[in-house]
């Protein structure tokens, strides 16, 4: 994962953002999909983080900014969330199970911190910081597709 990608990846969510209540469930589901098979996670944040925070990232990564380190979380965090989901997929259905216990977003939010030497938090924050006033589990404009008649 590169930082080009991510301006691809916040491209489609700038778009999915802006359409919201415009797309029925049945045309929005291919492209949600599509994003998460790309880029692993994306959906949490096209959920939670407002969009003036995903305006920012987009213009940033347009500007060509490439070494913000919230980049290089980012860039870490889909290669290993990638890479723990390959391998959960190659697992017999048994072990897959078990596996799938263990919560693969904060498995691989831990294989980022290692990766990079640094903290747990310091990586929970470049990917999903804080918004003031806004309760990270309700953000403000997350996306939800209405559904079809």
């Amino acid at each position: 994962m590169t930082p080009d990608d991510l301006l691809l990846k916040y491209a489609e969510l700038r778009a999915l953002r802006s359409a919201v209540g415009q797309l029925s469930k049945r045309h929005a589901t291919p492209r949600l999909r599509e994003l998460a098979r790309r880029f692993p996670g994306a959906l949490r944040e096209l959920d939670r983080l407002p969009t003036s925070l995903l305006e920012a990232r987009f213009r940033a990564l347009q500007g060509g900014e490439r070494t913000a380190p919230w980049m290089l979380f980012q860039c870490t965090f889909h290669d290993a969330l990638s890479e723990l989901l390959r391998q959960r997929r190659g697992q017999t259905p048994t072990v897959r199970r078990h596996a799938f216990r263990e919560n693969s977003y904060e498995s691989a939010l831990k294989k980022t911190a290692a990766t990079l030497g640094t903290s747990l938090e310091a990586v929970r924050a470049a990917l999903m910081p804080p918004f003031a006033g806004q309760d990270p589990e309700s953000p403000p404009d997350g996306f939800a597709a209405p559904e079809d008649p």
